[in-house]
């Protein structure tokens, strides 16, 4: 069997446990065991790596079987939004204990997952063995749909994949992460004397640094695939917009965290939040990229000019929902200041009713 022949038969093989390691990533806290023991219970048969920056003894003990990579600390960069009680930016961590657990995996694919998140079930592999059943080498990383911004979003971020989890080939996500780390000079962008561009909409204007830390990620990543990619955070233009939805179509996978298996007790909330229902990109909305990322091939292929990726169905509805919230974009500090910003969730939630609009069904 020739290497062609031997990978399209493996395309078309399950993805099973073994395939497959998973590798838990992040500051070790009180919960971190309670997660990895949940993962392990779905996936009984798949290696699991922590990678981290501080020893955990006990847990050591307790996971004999858990190999541990434990990294120096870079620190924390500046908060990346404006206000006292924004984050610092964790960015540089994560590039760390990613690359770093990463680098001891062994099995073709691998999971990328933060320590204070768990596995219920192992369908993600089964979303990705399906999606890429047709695809002679699958390259595709796996994400969740919760912080995978869409191009025609309330924030409006290009290239930010949720960075919660991803999933696919691990030559690929420890490309994802052999990325320079993040400048101090890039956290602080947009905090001295540089402003935002005119007419930058209130969630952008809130940031401090050059990119959000996912789209950081996100955007090396694609650069070095050859994308076009933003300049700065909000830099959205159109040829950057059509870069950005190519790049889901035919680099990614996007599916609901429920769907994956992935469970994130943290922002278990944010799954019900009006606000995200028109700010991600849900499975539908991927489905429609996807399709489209497959007819604009089908036209490569035959020597004709590259087909534009379709927008979707469903952007008519959000554009809707972000006009009016560009319109009020003037008064969005003021409640914010005030505690108001719920109201502004509750005016969401009340035209998802009107409509009966489910992006994610």
């Amino acid at each position: 069997m020739n290497a062609m022949s031997a990978d399209r038969a493996h395309a078309l093989t399950p993805i099973t446990d073994e395939d497959i390691t998973l590798v838990f990533q992040g500051a070790w806290t009180a919960d971190a065991r309670r997660h990895i023991e949940r993962s392990r219970e779905a996936m009984p048969g798949a290696r699991v790596v922590v990678s981290t920056f501080t020893e955990d003894d006990a847990s050591r003990a307790a996971m004999p079987d858990v190999e541990w990579v434990v990294s120096e600390d870079p620190g924390p960069l500046p908060a990346y939004k404006r206000g006292a009680r924004a984050p610092l930016n964790n960015v540089n961590r994560q590039i760390v204990s990613s690359r770093a657990g990463l680098a001891k995996v062994k099995s073709k694919y691998a999971v990328k997952i933060r320590t204070d998140c768990a596995l219920s079930s192992r369908a993600f592999a089964d979303i990705y063995a399906r999606v890429t059943r047709d695809e002679i080498a699958p390259r595709r990383v796996l994400a969740s749909s919760i912080y995978t911004l869409h191009p025609d979003g309330i924030d409006a971020l290009h290239f930010h994949l949720s960075d919660w989890f991803f999933f696919g080939p691990t030559e690929r996500l420890s490309a994802y992460y052999d990325i320079p780390l993040m400048e101090n000079e890039d956290a602080k962008w947009f905090a001295d004397d540089r402003r935002h561009r005119r007419g930058s909409h209130y969630f952008a204007r809130r940031y401090r640094a050059r990119f959000a830390p996912e789209q950081y990620l996100t955007v090396e990543y694609a650069k070095r695939l050859g994308y076009s990619t933003p300049s700065f955070l909000n830099d959205t233009s159109d040829a950057i917009k059509e870069s950005y939805l190519r790049f889901l179509g035919e680099e990614c996978i996007v599916s609901e965290p429920q769907a994956l298996g992935l469970e994130f007790e943290k922002y278990a909330h944010v799954s019900r939040s009006h606000y995200q229902h028109f700010n991600c990109v849900w499975g539908r909305d991927w489905s429609e990229l996807f399709d489209a990322a497959k007819e604009a091939t089908r036209f490569t292929a035959s020597g004709l000019t590259r087909a534009p990726a379709r927008q979707m169905s469903v952007s008519a509805h959000r554009r809707t929902v972000v006009r009016a919230m560009r319109r009020i974009d003037f008064l969005l500090p003021v409640i914010a200041i005030t505690g108001l910003m719920p109201l502004v969730g509750d005016m969401l939630g009340f035209y998802r009713k009107l409509i009966g609009f489910k992006l994610d069904a």
